[in-house]
């Protein structure tokens, strides 16, 4: 099986528009065509839509989006009839405007290699190629909390190198201004075994100003566990609030709480704690988003979990 880390691989994020139809990362017109499967009834709670309407939504809000964030990203390779992967480490990721930048932070210089070509550090991955993973579409499950419907979806295998397929897998929802999800992109193998990428994502049309008066913002949180990827959810409850000493959110993730997050001007922010791979360690990034800031989206890391989240006022 080869193991660099192909330059083009991309991820879909939360159903992108270009994602959906393939290749150039430009923004699609409305009638780009979509494949959806559903694979079983979804209907394990209340939904708030179909994973129809969401696409419609994120085609809308994709071409606007001018924030893209990131979690930390965790490599590993998972072998033929081995129950638990092996984790190659973790990198400290950075991102910018439509930029993430991968560093190698805990990861070994010849694991990095075995990933991306030697010599990328920083690796740089842009919301375009985020944008050209899944075509069509398996939905597996669908359920909300809040009123934020969250997709459990799959990316038809792609062709990749010789003897290896590329498949990407993911928990997403799509909110009227901004997105979230976690994701899992493999690439397989004749023999099922398969090297693997992990991370959470978010993303959106920044209000580029703090909320003027306080609120509460209520959504939803995806989550997975670090070394088997197994996915949860919670109800997220982020309380924003205005005070003569300046403006701080504080965040209920369901799994981490999080609190005296000091906003910018620019209405981002972001916390961290000791360091995630400690027991004590945890870290949120995150944004407002829309007109007036309704709705907040970002990531976050525990010792445990990586995850992402978003909620509307």
């Amino acid at each position: 099986m080869a193991s660099n880390f192909p330059l083009s691989a991309a991820i879909c994020l939360a159903f992108g528009a270009a994602s959906c139809g393939g290749g150039s990362g430009s923004q699609a017109d409305d009638s780009s065509p979509r494949t959806i499967v559903t694979e079983q009834p979804i209907s394990p709670m209340t939904v708030s839509e179909s994973a129809s309407l969401a696409i419609a939504r994120a085609k809308r809000s994709e071409g606007r989006s001018d924030s893209f964030l990131m979690s930390r990203v965790v490599f590993g390779f998972n072998r033929a009839r081995q129950q638990r992967p092996v984790l190659y480490g973790k990198t400290d990721t950075r991102c910018s405007s439509l930029t993430c930048t991968w560093l190698r932070g805990n990861v070994e210089q010849t694991v990095w290699n075995e990933f991306v070509e030697p010599g990328t550090d920083p690796y740089e991955f842009t919301f375009e190629n985020h944008l050209s993973f899944f075509e069509d579409i398996t939905v597996s499950r669908a359920l909300a909390r809040q009123g934020v419907t969250m997709f459990a979806i799959t990316g038809d295998q792609q062709p990749g190198e010789p003897g290896v397929a590329e498949q990407g897998i993911g928990e997403v929802a799509v909110l009227d201004d901004s997105a979230f999800g976690t994701f899992e992109l493999r690439y397989i193998d004749t023999n099922d075994e398969f090297l693997f990428v992990r991370y959470g994502m978010a993303r959106g049309d920044l209000t580029g100003s703090r909320p003027s008066t306080s609120g509460v913002y209520r959504g939803a949180m995806i989550g997975n566990d670090k070394e088997d990827w197994s996915a949860i959810n919670r109800s997220a409850t982020l309380t924003y609030t205005v005070s003569g000493t300046g403006e701080a959110l504080s965040a209920d993730l369901g799994i981490a709480n999080y609190s005296d997050i000091l906003v910018s001007s620019t209405g981002t922010f972001s916390k961290s704690s000791g360091t995630p791979d400690s027991i004590q360690g945890t870290f949120i990034q995150g944004a407002f988003y829309g007109s007036g800031g309704g709705e907040v989206a970002g990531t976050f890391e525990t010792s445990t979990h990586i995850g992402a989240f978003g909620a509307k006022r």
